[in-house]
């Protein structure tokens, strides 16, 4: 996961929440070649926002996982700093 922050945060920032997602699931431990390339593709097809991800396809359970936790962070209110 080191590398994905190296390799595809750059060019794909999703990529830091899903790292975040996973530090804090603690379930996934190591990617083979197939997640690679399956959060490779997520990345390139899949709007930040994931108005575009389509539930019924061919993802990986860590991503359609990934998804359900970030849009539930979508929805919820972020705490104000100031009160």
């Amino acid at each position: 996961m080191a590398l994905w922050s190296v390799l595809l945060a750059p060019r794909h920032p999703i990529v830091i929440e899903l790292i975040e997602f996973l530090n804090q699931n603690g379930t996934y431990k190591g990617a083979n070649k197939d997640i690679w390339n399956m959060v490779h593709e997520f990345c390139r097809v899949v709007n930040t926002n994931l108005d575009n991800y389509e539930t019924d396809g061919a993802w990986p359970t860590m991503l359609d996982d990934f998804v359900t936790w970030k849009r539930n962070k979508m929805l919820s209110p972020t705490p104000n700093i100031d009160e």
